[in-house]
């Protein structure tokens, strides 16, 4: 087994060195991506899977204390939010005139 430093959103602090099975590896592969596209694009990005929630927190990329709120049950309640959000805020706004409209 090798291992793999993960120093993502940490102080300066060094932290031990973390041994990810190759399964683990390639779930933390997954998990930068899925994290990446769901900070850039909510609505068309999924949450992680228990697996991958796992190897995150492991991997000490996640706080375990936040582990839930990468979910895809979390993250399938922050969409249906953010969409009601936007169709809000397109019903509610008010134009100047009807030319603005």
């Amino acid at each position: 087994m090798t291992s793999t430093r993960i120093n993502h959103n940490q102080s300066s602090e060094e932290k031990p060195v973390v041994k990810l099975t190759a399964s683990e590896k390639k779930a933390l592969e997954r998990v930068k991506k899925k994290m990446e596209l769901m900070n850039e694009d909510l609505m068309n990005s999924r949450g992680l899977s228990r697996k991958e929630i796992e190897a995150a927190v492991k991997a000490g990329l996640i706080d375990p204390d936040q582990a839930y709120l990468w979910s895809e049950e979390w993250q399938k309640g922050e969409r249906v939010v953010k969409k009601k959000e936007t169709r809000e805020r397109r019903v509610s706004h008010e134009f100047d005139d009807i030319d603005s409209f």
